[in-house]
């Protein structure tokens, strides 16, 4: 992790700060991900930050693209590409008028809002993704509710963690169909998680997607899942949780 005293939480790969840092490699494929779904499309990227993966990664190949970000942060507009844009709103109260988009983003942002901001959040999303749309959205994760409050204390900026049954009720409430999967990246794990509200999307084919992903980087997420596993068994040690620390000291199944 980069200067904590200069971290404002949102990671720019165009600063010294950033550059090799492997936070960014994390954040350029999380990017890499959500661009496969994004081939003219019309697409919102909330929480974009600095813009900097919107630009890079989901204009060249979107229809058109708007960035929403609570901060403007000093984007020059002059060199946008002739597809993107950015406002600058809170996301928490999303606000688009009548507009429709087939694809939103939520990659590494709900973690940054309340249970209940996470709530209003999604439902703002909701509104604004057309009925054949799709949400994609990443998180971080951790295997057990104990491990939350250490996940908490290392990066102030994340004001609520997920585990696997918490997210998926959070959605649930929301989108009438959810599709959820662990990623292993070796920097962070994070859940990707796709929502839609017709039964009428072809989502097969975009679950395939997901799919061929993990398969296409199995040794890379084992690797991820490894060293995951290892460092969620020392903290549940040092906690007594001394039976679920051996399960996942040996639960290194891909």
């Amino acid at each position: 992790m980069p200067d904590k005293k200069n971290y404002m939480g949102r990671i720019n790969p165009i600063s010294a700060q950033w550059k090799d840092s492997p936070w960014t490699e994390l954040l350029k494929e999380r990017y890499r991900i959500a661009s496969q779904f994004c081939k003219d499309k019309t697409v919102v990227d909330t929480c974009c930050g600095t813009g900097w993966g919107t630009v890079q990664f989901i204009s060249p190949v979107a229809s058109e693209v708007l960035g929403l970000d609570l901060e403007d942060q000093g984007r020059n507009r002059k060199y946008l590409p002739a597809n993107c844009q950015f406002l600058v709103m809170d996301a928490v109260n999303i606000e688009l008028g009548n507009a429709r988009y087939d694809i939103i983003l939520a990659l590494d942002s709900i973690e940054h809002f309340s249970s209940e901001d996470g709530r209003k959040y999604l439902q703002g999303i909701s509104k604004v993704m057309r009925e054949d749309g799709l949400l994609i959205g990443t998180t971080p994760f951790v295997p057990d509710k104990s491990l939350i409050p250490t996940f908490l204390k290392w990066n102030k900026y994340h004001i609520y963690v997920y585990t696997y049954e918490a997210l998926e009720q959070k959605l649930r409430k929301i989108f009438p169909f959810i599709h959820i999967c662990k990623i292993y990246h070796p920097v962070c794990p994070f859940f990707i998680f796709l929502c839609w509200k017709s039964k009428n999307t072809n989502m097969e084919a975009k679950e395939t997607l997901i799919e061929k992903y993990i398969k296409e980087h199995k040794r890379q997420l084992k690797k991820g899942r490894i060293l995951a596993n290892i460092r969620w068994a020392k903290s549940l040690l040092g906690r007594g949780s001394i039976v679920k620390s051996i399960k996942l000291f040996f639960d290194f199944r891909s």
